[in-house]
């Protein structure tokens, strides 16, 4: 259980090579939606940021803060899938048949994400679930 706790506050400190790598590189491994809104990105970045301090400072909260955050990039994610799919649905429809593809980074945010929540999931329910009375 330890490791995973350790998956979990590495996830929120590796954060600011994340954003360097989306700033540098435009590789969107943590924040894979908001491609169309930088600045909403970019404030999701700081956000994720300020779990890291938050986890290091009171690392009591850091599953109930990792569950909320994967949970969040998990539905931010599937809306902007979503989104994707209504676009391609009215750019099928019409006289271009050009349609934006979706990147391997989505996937890898989406698998990212997925195992974050798993993971803090998992810890949480280790937490409240109750421990054997044994005589």
């Amino acid at each position: 259980m330890i490791h995973q706790w350790r998956l979990l506050r590495w996830y929120y400190f590796a954060t600011p090579v994340f954003w360097l790598l989306d700033v540098v590189w435009h590789v969107r491994v943590r924040v894979a939606f908001l491609d169309d809104f930088p600045v909403g990105r970019n404030l999701y970045y700081a956000l994720c940021c300020a779990i890291g301090i938050v986890v290091a400072a009171a690392p009591r909260y850091t599953r109930q803060l990792a569950f909320l955050e994967s949970a969040t990039n998990l539905g931010l994610l599937i809306l902007s899938v979503g989104v994707w799919y209504l676009g391609m649905l009215d750019w099928a429809a019409g006289p271009g048949v050009a349609v934006p593809v979706l990147s391997p980074w989505q996937l890898v945010n989406f698998v990212i994400a997925a195992i974050i929540a798993a993971v803090s999931y998992g810890l949480r329910s280790a937490a409240v679930a109750p421990h054997d009375e044994r005589p």
